[in-house]
């Protein structure tokens, strides 16, 4: 699927709603997706490589250390080291750079609905409040358990402002793909 939209803002929130089906869920990520990286998935937290000579590097295999270095990165700051050996995994055997955006998407939204994180996919699908998809991410994906209740109300707030500027403008726009939507892709 291809990503849809003028901004990394629109097109998280097309991708994103195609699968949840739900704006108040895909609020939720969108907005915790920015809080994290500003929706830029090459965002990094190396000490000594820039964004570009990072990525570069571990795309071309010269960078051995990825998956243990402790560099937060990517869209969701992936920090742990099976979260990242899977990524990475994810974007060799797609043939695509770790950097890339649609393939952070993809990983992100496979894990949630795979893994351990099935509980927090299902809030994401079914919730009509988007402070519960919110603390759903912040908490129960991210593991964020001590963040204080102005903290959750901030990144609340920041989801709340992504459902103003999506949940018309774009979910009523949006061609849905009706193969896609079922899954039979």
């Amino acid at each position: 699927m291809s990503l849809v939209g003028k901004t990394n803002a629109e097109k998280a929130w097309n991708f994103i709603i195609r699968k949840t089906k739900n704006s108040y869920g895909t609020a939720g990520l969108v907005g915790n997706i920015f809080i994290d990286s500003d929706l830029i998935p090459t965002t990094s937290q190396h000490p000594t490589l820039s964004e570009e000579e990072y990525i570069q590097a571990i795309d071309d295999g010269t960078y051995t250390d990825f998956v243990n270095d402790n560099v937060a990165f990517g869209l969701m700051q992936w920090q742990k080291p099976e979260d990242k050996e899977k990524l990475l995994a994810y974007a060799h055997n797609k043939g695509q750079s770790i950097g890339d955006f649609e393939t952070q998407l993809e990983f992100l939204c496979r894990q949630l609905q795979r893994e351990y994180y099935a509980g927090v996919w299902r809030v994401l699908k079914h919730t009509d409040n988007i402070r519960e998809a919110s603390d759903a991410i912040v908490e129960n994906y991210k593991n964020l358990t001590e963040e204080s209740e102005d903290t959750l109300e901030i990144r609340a707030f920041m989801c709340a402002q992504y459902y103003e500027l999506f949940e018309e403008q774009i979910t009523d726009e949006l061609e849905i793909d009706p193969i896609q939507d079922l899954g039979l892709e």
